[in-house]
């Protein structure tokens, strides 16, 4: 096993005798002890004589991986979301099963270059970077902490221009939903109304299934018999970690205001579980003829107001947490803008009247 890197230096802190500060280079520990002497050149030679005996015989244990990733949950991702947490020890499990159980400072390129070849092997270019991107966040950690000497690099796979999935088509949504009763004969119309919802609020499948009626819920339909009923996500329960209060569009307001309860979840299925939801929707798409998410289903919302939405507002609309995300992903080349220029007119240079207002003004209106 390598042995830790030991420093010492000679402190003058006014006492009868000099002290002797060992501080370990990769863990950041220190040690003191008095020098016995007042003279530097003579306690010099015993910070030697201690530098080597600490390098040496290995007094301190060196961080290693295991012991690392538990102090990074213990410290770091025990104040995240439940969701960010998992996906943590997931992501840290999986490497210390590929690269074993390694002193922190023998981590470097190659070994990350491998367990980037081994874990992406079989999964998509989107599921390994957020790994990837897991992983960095984690050996920044280790840095800081001084567990580290030098932060490696990791290298991130190329980023593909299009999202994993793709918006669902009307017609599309109608075979899945014309299928469903042969996937869940029993509960049909539960998973019916769980796809109409995805459908038209956008909602990611987490959201969508602790979506409740109740004010006081984490997510919570607020207001639905006022002028603009709103979706109101506490920062816990959505992937930007952020409280946020979103009008709701239309069409999902005609939904929520046909149902007859008004009490409890908004989608009340048997199927709590996101995962066992997901491969539900999963194979009411393969029914279709379809691969098809619940994740699409919200890209498709995010698609069909695309065009009706500025950029800016789409993103609140979406709740994304950086309008790179909506710019890159939804505001496309097909974004209705022919559709937005019909029927503009008017001066736009502003030194002439808008004879197309609403208001116009006298010198505006024919005398009769």
């Amino acid at each position: 096993m390598s042995k830790p890197e030991w420093t010492v230096t000679v402190v003058d802190r006014g006492r009868p005798t000099l002290i002797l500060r060992a501080r370990n280079r990769v863990t950041g520990k220190l040690k003191e002890m008095a020098s016995g002497s007042t003279k530097r050149a003579a306690a010099e030679r015993e910070a030697g004589a201690w530098a080597k005996e600490l390098n040496t015989t290995g007094l301190a244990e060196m961080s290693r991986l295991d012991k690392a990733v538990e102090r990074f949950e213990e410290e770091y991702t025990c104040r995240r979301r439940k969701a960010t947490e998992t996906k943590y020890r997931t992501i840290l499990k999986a490497f210390k099963g590929i690269v074993g159980n390694p002193g922190l400072r023998s981590i470097n390129e190659s070994m990350l270059a491998d367990f980037s070849r081994q874990f992406g092997k079989g999964k998509s270019v989107a599921s390994l970077a957020s790994a990837i991107r897991h992983l960095r966040v984690f050996l920044r950690w280790c840095y800081r902490q001084k567990l580290l000497a030098v932060l490696p690099h990791v290298e991130m796979p190329p980023n593909p221009d299009k999202p994993g999935g793709r918006a669902i088509t009307g017609e599309e949504f109608e075979r899945m939903l014309e299928v469903v009763p042969k996937v869940r004969p029993k509960d049909a119309e539960g998973w019916r109304l769980l796809l109409r919802g995805l459908w038209c609020s956008g909602l990611r499948l987490s959201e969508a299934l602790a979506l409740t009626w109740g004010d006081d819920a984490p997510v919570a339909v607020v207001g639905i018999d006022s002028k603009q009923p709103m979706i109101r996500i506490e920062g816990g329960s959505q992937k930007g970690g952020k409280s946020t209060l979103t009008p709701a569009v239309p069409e999902l307001v005609k939904l929520l205001r046909s149902l007859p309860h008004r009490e409890g979840k908004v989608f009340p299925l048997a199927v709590a579980q996101r995962e066992r939801a997901s491969t539900v929707i999963g194979k009411i798409g393969q029914k279709a003829n379809l691969t098809a998410t619940a994740h699409d289903l919200r890209r498709s919302f995010a698609t069909r107001w695309a065009k009706r939405l500025p950029a800016q507002a789409l993103r609140q609309l979406m709740r994304h947490a950086s309008i790179t995300t909506t710019l890159k992903f939804y505001a496309t080349d097909d974004c209705g803008l022919a559709e937005l220029l019909k029927g503009q007119s008017g001066d736009f240079f502003g030194d002439k009247p808008d004879l197309a207002t609403d208001n116009p003004t006298p010198e505006t209106v024919e005398n009769p």
